[in-house]
């Protein structure tokens, strides 16, 4: 009976890691501006707890995340440009962030994919 018990453990531990995607790093994307190409990238220094820490990097300069929750693969925060606050939706998986992006004067919401960088 033990002998069950410790290899349900072991397999239950075993999923439960196998699932967390380590956020830590440099992700990009490039989207269509009005202006043309634009890239973005999410940096995440550090994640403590269900917090992280990071920014995103537009051309127009690096902007700090704020308000950032972490749930296991889903993870969102704010962003301040300007007197424009907005809030994204992210989930990560396979080397990918997927981002739900609000829409620009209410808008339909974009959705964008960030793929890692390599370092």
């Amino acid at each position: 009976m033990l002998r069950k018990i410790l290899i349900c453990s072991i397999l239950i531990l075993g999923t439960v890691s196998i699932s967390a995607v380590n956020l830590v790093g440099k992700w990009k994307t490039t989207i269509a501006g009005q202006q043309g190409n634009m890239d973005l990238t999410i940096v995440i220094k550090a994640v403590v707890a269900d917090t992280l820490t990071g920014s995103l990097q537009t051309p127009m300069g690096e902007l700090p995340m704020s308000n950032s929750k972490v749930k296991g693969d889903v993870f969102s925060f704010d962003i301040v440009a300007g007197e424009r606050k907005m809030h994204y939706e992210c989930t990560a998986a396979d080397e990918k962030i997927t981002m739900k992006a609000p829409g620009r004067n209410g808008g339909e919401e974009r959705v964008m994919i960030f793929n890692r960088v390599k370092e």
